[in-house]
């Protein structure tokens, strides 16, 4: 038997399930023998746009035969039911812990909404400078120089929050860019950027939003909103 699960991260059976079939980053193809996990195979979603019924296609292609995921759309339900693919929906956690419901018949299909809606676009990954690890926490008004990183994860609905190591080094703005990059973050929302720093996100292609004043949550909110003024240049000399 194999399961196919769309999820956030390419950590094997730590991988978090995605809020999104179509637009989740990877997908987990579990395959399972005499009610064990044989082998767990990660996969990059092949697809930066698709069609109605090209992931479906590409799920019989691979030879599944149930799919778990967490919000799914009904025509996608419709195409895979076509292509005698049992869907499970409304699931949640990771592969390990996903597959371990099913096999001990914990696993029951729900109905879920999707918290982000994509709109024919990939999930991004948005950092904002914080004062603590924290979504209640204010937004730091220095970038590189902030004690905590949050990055929002619209895949998962999540957050996650880095300690800033590189706040008191010399070229702070810089590491900062790469480290975001490194963690794929596609839009910083900050209250300031440098010069340094704000070439170094350019170069990267992460986008810089500006939200002066807030907690982190409210800073995200009225990005989703579209409230926020994208930064064309740097806001002061230096970083």
């Amino acid at each position: 038997m194999l399961i196919a699960i769309p999820v956030a991260t390419d950590k094997g059976e730590d991988s978090v399930i995605s809020e999104h079939f179509g637009y989740a980053p990877y997908y987990a193809f579990v395959k399972i023998e005499e009610g064990k996990i044989v082998s767990i195979d990660v996969e990059p979603n092949p697809f930066s746009q698709h069609g109605p019924g090209q992931i479906p296609g590409y799920m019989r292609g691979k030879g599944v035969e149930i799919l778990i995921a967490r919000g799914i759309g009904r025509k996608a339900i419709e195409y895979l039911n076509e292509y005698g693919i049992q869907v499970i929906r409304g699931a949640h956690g990771t592969v390990k812990e996903i597959v371990q419901d099913f096999l001990e018949g914990k696993l029951e299909s729900v109905e879920y909404e999707p918290k982000e809606r994509f709109h024919g676009e990939k999930p991004r990954r948005i950092a904002i400078p914080s004062t603590a690890g924290d979504p209640e926490a204010e937004i730091d008004q220095r970038f590189a120089r902030a004690p905590y990183i949050a990055i929002f994860d619209e895949a998962t609905g999540q957050f996650e929050f880095h300690e800033n190591k590189e706040a008191e080094v010399h070229g702070a703005g810089p590491k900062m860019a790469q480290f975001l990059a490194d963690k794929n973050v596609d839009v910083l929302i900050t209250a300031n950027v440098g010069t340094n720093a704000y070439e170094a996100l350019r170069m990267a292609g992460i986008e810089v939003y500006l939200f002066q004043k807030g907690t982190i949550k409210e800073a995200l909110e009225a990005f989703k909103e579209g409230k926020l003024s994208k930064v064309g240049g740097p806001t002061y000399p230096m970083e």
